[in-house]
């Protein structure tokens, strides 16, 4: 029961991360598809020549119209899912932080299961750690989501003191654009950067 709650909470937090990445650069997009119209030339002085009293106005040319830039998905991402089965299988690297604390992660997927090694620095020992991780991957109308659980020391069952267990999702839009996103168990979240290191 406390295992589907905590799913439940965790698929929520990162469900609304997403959404509200998703509605800024909604924002960011709308911005750059705005017409753009350049300023109207001034019109020049009419002259009235001796032999036709009635002046010749000449019109003011039409504003012009400069068409928007596309906006184009970045690219400079792997894209974490394999398209032949729509799985994580494989090993891969990733990168997050969490209040200004870089975490470089080793994870290794086969199928739903896996498990991740992460280096990080601990401010309170003052020196440089890391912990293993069991994920397990859970597909959703939002994206494949990875649930970590049991932190330990690594090659143990020692438990981890006071680490939160960390949580992805990897979304890739219709347009292209890709959110690739970690919150831990207490609510710390961060982008993720992605890259494919080979098969296992």
């Amino acid at each position: 029961m406390k295992a589907a709650i905590k799913i439940s909470q965790t698929f929520a937090q990162l469900t609304l991360a997403a959404t509200l990445i998703l509605l800024a650069n909604g924002c960011d997009r709308q911005q750059q598809q705005k017409v753009q119209i350049l300023p109207p030339v001034p019109s020049p002085t009419v002259s009235v020549s001796p032999v036709s009293p009635t002046p010749q106005p000449v019109a003011s040319p039409t504003p012009e119209l400069v068409p928007p830039q596309p906006s184009v998905p970045p690219q400079n991402q792997a894209s974490p899912v394999n398209s032949s089965n729509g799985s994580l299988d494989g090993i891969w690297k990733l990168q997050y932080s969490i209040h200004g604390i870089v975490y470089q992660s080793g994870l290794e997927m086969r199928g739903n299961d896996g498990k991740m090694l992460t280096r990080f620095f601990n401010v309170s020992t003052n020196q440089s750690e890391m912990v293993e991780q069991t994920i397990e991957l859970k597909p959703s109308p939002q994206g494949i989501v990875l649930f970590g659980s049991n932190p330990v020391y690594p090659g143990t069952q020692t438990a981890y003191p006071s680490y939160s267990p960390d949580n992805f999702l990897f979304q890739i839009n219709p347009d292209g654009s890709r959110i690739f996103y970690t919150c831990d168990d207490a609510g710390n979240c961060s982008p993720v950067e992605i890259e494919y290191l080979g098969s296992n």
